[in-house]
């Protein structure tokens, strides 16, 4: 599986993104009640596009070590913080890697 798209619907509780297939490229969750903290330090390597807007997550989360094939993550309407780190010493992104938090356009 390389997509999964899940968005606008009644989903609730908290999620564990830690046992995702290998292969996932676009997770989509935006819309939901997902609650919690959500631990994004083991996505798959090859993710491209996270979509977590539009929930009830809430605290911190470590952005610093978001697979190097994120291109696209989404967190408006949540109450996550942290920042993405973005040089060339902390091994998480090369120097011409980009990482866009996009608002959510619905």
């Amino acid at each position: 599986m390389t997509s999964l798209v899940l968005s606008n619907n009644l989903l609730s509780g908290n999620i564990y993104l830690g046992n995702l297939p290998i292969t996932m490229e676009r997770l989509s969750l935006d819309s939901n009640s997902f609650s919690g903290t959500i631990d994004m330090t083991r996505l798959p390597g090859s993710m491209r596009t996270l979509d977590l807007g539009r929930n009830n997550f809430v605290g911190s989360t470590d952005f610093g070590k978001l697979p190097k094939s994120l291109r696209f993550l989404y967190v408006n309407d949540t109450r996550l913080v942290g920042e993405i780190q973005q040089n060339q010493n902390n091994g998480i992104f090369a120097e011409d890697t980009a990482v866009t938090v996009l608002p959510y356009e619905g």
